[in-house]
């Protein structure tokens, strides 16, 4: 009888391993952000991160920012103005199609023609005139101008079945119709707002995944993601605010990982327009615009207590900036001071551009998009009140946010919050064309001009930066420009945030310095 019974509760005790295991098969991620599904729909990071689970790009880059061969095996430059890249050849589509040059020359046409796209994927074919097909395996790439930093943006361009995708709407994307790629893993459902599951694509070209299928739960909410991963309920969470990175570690079932991104955290002022929407006298009455004199704008960045952030708001888990790129990218310039923290000089400052009594001023910011990005929007209100700045703060969610700030158009705001990536290139390239360039369509160039500057020695400077094909003197051109810029005022850098992700006990994640929250960088511990 007590055989019996240690034989029932083995088997029991089997059954219940057994079924761990192939529990553990599947990884289920806690996610902020809700993904768009179509590839070449709104341009940002956490996209990005979606698209490679179902999507291949030509190039892809590596937890470092590093160029790595793709759907191209191999690139090299023909002359200044061609590259020539060879495919990877008896790669097939998850319908098991094959993947052809027609396919990459496709995708390029689509990325400018998909409707009501707030963020188009366009700037990262800056500067391509056309693709030409050579062979079923081979393209060319023609560029306007010498462009020796093209392939780290190529790895945002990802690529889609023509067969599929022609004539294909968002829409087709969201409900998987059209969500075909060459990727690791298929598509297998998405509810808006709740969840996208994938499953492992057996038959990829690469390395193969050892998860039967991924789950994103999607979980806006920062200590909600939290408490899943305490409880049990989910096995890794990206974005945790820093002020519950303590709990996470001392939890014994979870575990973190962190690491500095290439993301630098500032402020965007509206400089090229006198008449801002939300800027105001003190009394309510309409004014010009003060920030368009630098001694305000010079004012507002000595209110800034970055030490402050960084130590208070951001737990530590985030490093002060004096410029637009982190530290170790190429352009960053060392000879540039620290930023000045000096409230009595700033309202000095503010007396001098005739603003003794300061003005009012509304600050917007995303509240699901950045590491406390709703908490810094609120502190930067509270720091610019203290120089007699009369500040209101609006939060509202991203993908409410971020239409109001379309490119190539006039922004609804006059102070934002906002953040900018530089691993595509390593470099401060395009920062230098993107964000304070003046707005060219037709080039691709200035699609994140949200100050509505406008300079000409700046654009030359920045052009003539990313289009230098010797390494050190574009290096020292595009110091030369960031230190310009930075001296301009337009923008006040803050920090840069850390990627931070948390995971349960049993699991190792490699932080990303693109901040992608991808299921190929988590793997079981060994």
């Amino acid at each position: 009888m007590v055989a019996r019974h240690f034989k029932i509760l083995f088997a029991a005790a089997l059954i219940s391993v057994v079924g761990v295991a192939a529990q553990a098969k599947d990884l289920i991620i806690g996610s902020r952000a809700d993904p768009a599904i179509d590839p070449h729909y709104q341009w940002l990071s956490t996209n990005v991160a979606y698209s490679q689970h179902i999507f291949d790009s030509l190039v892809r880059k590596d937890a470092k920012a590093q160029w790595l061969p793709s759907l191209a095996v191999s690139w090299k430059a023909i002359d200044n103005l061609t590259w020539e890249m060879s495919l990877r050849k008896g790669v097939k589509f998850h319908d098991g199609s094959p993947f052809t040059a027609d396919d990459v020359l496709f995708s390029f046409d689509r990325l400018s023609k998909v409707p009501n796209n707030p963020n188009p994927y366009t700037a990262n074919v800056r500067g391509v005139k056309s693709i030409e097909k050579i062979d079923d395996h081979t393209i060319r790439i023609h560029t306007a101008k010498p462009n020796p930093l093209m392939m780290g943006p190529i790895s945002n361009f990802f690529i889609v079945s023509k067969k599929v995708s022609e004539g294909a709407s968002t829409q087709d994307f969201r409900t998987g119709k059209a969500a075909i790629g060459t990727g690791p893993y298929k598509f297998v459902s998405y509810n808006p707002g709740s969840e996208l599951v994938v499953a492992r694509n057996d038959d990829y070209w690469g390395e193969k995944e050892p998860w039967d299928k991924v789950r994103f739960k999607i979980i806006p909410n920062d200590q909600a993601r939290v408490a899943a991963l305490l409880g049990g309920d989910i096995d890794v969470i990206d974005f945790p605010p820093p002020t519950e990175v303590p709990a996470i570690e001392k939890n014994p079932n979870t575990v973190v990982f962190k690491s500095p991104s290439d993301r630098v955290i500032y402020l965007i002022l509206d400089v090229g327009r006198e008449d801002s929407p939300y800027v105001f006298a003190k009394d309510g009455s309409k004014i010009k615009n003060p920030m368009m004199d630098k001694r305000v704008r010079l004012a507002m960045s000595m209110a800034i207590n970055r030490d402050a952030i960084v130590s208070r708001v951001m737990g530590g888990l985030a490093e002060r900036q004096n410029q637009y790129i982190p530290k170790g990218f190429v352009g960053y310039n060392p000879d540039l001071p620290e930023l000045e923290y000096n409230p009595e000089k700033a309202k000095k400052l503010l007396a001098e551009a005739g603003y003794p009594d300061g003005f009012a001023l509304t600050v917007h910011c995303s509240n699901n998009r950045y590491v406390n990005d709703a908490k810094l929007c609120e502190v930067v209100g509270q720091m610019l009140t203290r120089i007699g700045i009369a500040m209101k703060v609006e939060t509202m969610p991203k993908n409410i946010f971020f239409p109001k700030i379309a490119t190539y158009k006039k922004v609804h705001f006059s102070l934002i919050l906002i953040g900018w990536g530089n691993s595509s290139t390593g470099t401060a390239g395009p920062f230098l064309t993107s964000i304070f360039h003046t707005p060219d369509k037709k080039r691709r160039m200035g699609h994140a001009n949200r100050a509505h500057y406008d300079d000409p020695a700046y654009d030359k400077m920045g052009e003539d930066a990313v289009q230098e094909l010797d390494p050190e003197v574009r290096a020292k051109k595009m110091r030369d420009a960031m230190a310009y810029i930075v001296d301009k005022m337009v923008g006040i850098p803050m920090h840069t945030q850390y990627v931070i992700i948390g995971t349960r006990k049993g699991l190792v994640a490699t932080p990303r310095v693109d901040e992608n929250t991808i299921a190929m960088a988590i793997r079981p511990a060994k």
